[in-house]
């Protein structure tokens, strides 16, 4: 038998605009400018993770200052967008992560492989919960 223990657990919300429920995570962005609460929705299929541009008015950024980076998604035109260094805080922990702001409008802030290798994660689709940050783990 295996056991796994998280330090958090959460029951997965709707996301604004939606129908239904998706495992959503508040993520804190934080430069030397400011702060903003962006609730980002846990997609393993993004490999970095990606806000809409409002984020990075709030926090003070020059959005193109940022690292230039245009993602290909699997149907439509390619996402402009710029990549800015912060501190990231998800529950207690807090980290530094390049985060991509898109140009353009998008319809949900994706939390992608970047931020996802930095924590444990585990899901109980059938019951809506989320639960990140390893304790332990135990195998008898």
């Amino acid at each position: 038998m295996h056991r796994l223990e998280f330090k958090y657990g959460i029951n997965y919300r709707g996301y604004v605009g939606h129908e239904g429920n998706y495992p959503v995570v508040t993520i804190r962005l934080a430069s030397e400018h400011g702060t903003a609460d962006v609730p980002t929705i846990i997609d393993t299929g993004t490999e970095l993770t990606i806000v809409s541009a409002q984020y990075a008015l709030a926090l003070g950024l020059d959005l193109q200052s940022g690292r230039r980076k245009t993602f290909s998604p699997t149907r439509g035109a390619g996402l402009l967008t710029w990549g800015h260094k912060l501190r990231v805080r998800i529950f207690d922990e807090v980290f530094e992560n390049e985060i991509f702001f898109s140009e353009e409008a998008i319809s949900r802030c994706l939390l992608g492989r970047d931020i996802l290798a930095k924590t444990q994660l585990g899901l109980r689709e059938y019951h809506g919960q989320l639960f990140l940050f390893e304790n332990s783990y135990s195998s008898s």
